[in-house]
């Protein structure tokens, strides 16, 4: 069905000479066959072999990056792109933060140097196994990301399922700003340079959002200009 399929997306940054792949996709796996057990009870062993598995693939695939995340406080695609964008330009710049490119990742999706904070909130945990619906964001320099999700879907007994990380909602918009430490009056006076005025909350989400948006490349560019290496 199509609504199940990928989003991929190519990126040409002419700037760094760079062109290369991102993949966003919602999977839905099946912890009962890949622990073969009867009971969901070892949520941190199933944890422990789905890694295992993602590390094999990309063992594969050594040019990709395959995360599997918590997307409780991601805002949309756009959110994905722009931190993938970063590990691409940091890593080429040799200002990275981790030296894995994973981790680097979730620290550009939570727009934060905390490494330990980075891997509590977007990275998946017993929740997540219990649930067994998790994101998947794949990075490659290559148009392969079709082949790397269908083995990480045979690899993990995992279906695609509807992805829901574009859906917008003010309950979610909310969580975001609440996690992110956006205010009204930032958000008002990015809109406000666009020369889109809102009268109360209730108004236009598309508008909100793209607000946010502007605001956490913001803090992603911040984050990329601080040169502490922490391993």
């Amino acid at each position: 069905m199509g609504f199940n399929r990928m989003i991929i997306k190519e990126f040409n940054v002419e700037e760094l000479n760079l062109n290369y792949y991102v993949g966003v996709s919602q999977i839905k796996l099946d912890l009962i066959k890949i622990l073969n057990i009867d009971k969901l009870n070892h949520e941190k062993k199933g944890i422990d072999i789905i890694f295992t598995i993602i590390k094999s693939i990309e063992n594969k695939f050594p040019q990709a990056i395959i995360q599997l995340f918590n997307g409780m406080y991601i805002l949309n695609q756009s959110h994905i792109f722009i931190a993938c964008y970063f590990v691409q330009k940091i890593f080429q710049e040799k200002n990275n933060i981790s030296n894995n490119k994973n981790i680097e990742l979730l620290l550009y999706f939570s727009a934060n140097r905390q490494i330990s904070k980075a891997i509590e909130v977007f990275g998946i945990n017993n929740i997540d196994l219990k649930s067994a619906d998790l994101n998947l964001c794949i990075l490659s320099p290559i148009n392969n990301l079709v082949e790397i999700k269908n083995e990480i879907l045979q690899n993990l007994n995992a279906v695609e399922v509807n992805l829901v990380i574009n859906n917008q909602s003010f309950e979610k918009l909310s969580n975001i700003k609440r996690y992110f430490e956006v205010s009204d009056k930032q958000i008002h006076t990015i809109l406000k340079s666009y020369g889109i005025q809102l009268d109360n909350k209730n108004d236009n989400l598309d508008y909100l959002y793209l607000a946010i948006q502007d605001l956490l490349y913001e803090k992603m560019a911040l984050l990329n200009s601080e040169i502490v290496k922490v391993d």
